[in-house]
């Protein structure tokens, strides 16, 4: 409710200036009630008002416990035995032989995973790899700078010639291979990271070989099928 007044003020008498000090407090009283009425509609709308979960861009708290419990519930826990496309690339960027020894690993690269190694890189005669993993498939030769430089082998997986990259050709620990090798000596890997989908389950060959010399590789090998094989979780 509002007041208005289309009454042009009159100047006031003595006798009315008294009287007119009873409306003005009535009105006063008025536009109190006014304010009061129209702030308890205010209120009103404010609550009745259907607000989406999204207020202002930023999610209301039961949205995020729904988002989040959804996304428990969904999520698929990943064994840590799993060979991730990161750990197939520190293999190909390490020295593989330190592998071979607990005491060693250190030597193998920083980040190298050698507990995965096997699993990991496709290189056993009759071995059997999981689908689930990422793998890698490469030639490493320790040999002097010169004949690391003109060692270029060729890689097929049934017939199919993979398309390899060559790592930069590093220093053996000094002690390692004066230990292993009588000398210092150097390393490089010829390969190529697959992806799970890059090859399917089933059995394989893996050649390796250079032309004009005598190197030539044959490796049968397996991909077990997910859950089957080396793919089942062990204690």
């Amino acid at each position: 409710m509002t007041f208005t007044s289309d009454v042009t003020p009159q100047p006031p008498s003595q006798a009315r200036a008294t009287r007119t000090r009873r409306p003005n407090i009535w009105v006063a009283v008025a536009v109190v009630l006014a304010i009061i009425v129209l702030m308890g509609g205010v209120v009103a709308a404010f609550k009745g008002h259907d607000t989406s979960p999204l207020v202002g861009g930023k999610p209301t708290a039961t949205a995020v416990a729904t988002a989040v419990a959804t996304a428990t519930a969904t999520a698929t826990p990943v064994s840590p035995d799993v060979v991730t496309e990161g750990d197939a690339a520190a293999l190909f960027s390490g020295f593989l032989p330190a592998c071979e020894d607990v005491a060693t690993y250190a030597l193998a690269g920083q980040g190298v995973p050698c507990a995965k190694l096997d699993r990991g890189r496709i290189y056993d005669v009759g071995g059997h790899y999981c689908a689930d993993d990422w793998h890698l498939v490469s030639s490493l030769l320790v040999d002097s700078k010169t004949n690391l430089e003109q060692y270029k082998p060729q890689q097929t997986i049934d017939g199919v010639t993979l398309q390899t990259t060559r790592t930069p050709i590093k220093t053996i620990d000094r002690a390692y291979s004066r230990q292993h090798y009588g000398g210092q000596y150097f390393y490089l890997q010829i390969g190529v990271v697959l992806s799970p989908r890059q090859i399917s389950v089933g059995t394989h060959a893996l050649r390796q070989f250079a032309a004009g010399t005598s190197f030539d590789r044959q490796i049968p090998f397996t991909i077990d099928a997910s859950g089957t094989g080396v793919c089942q979780k062990h204690p």
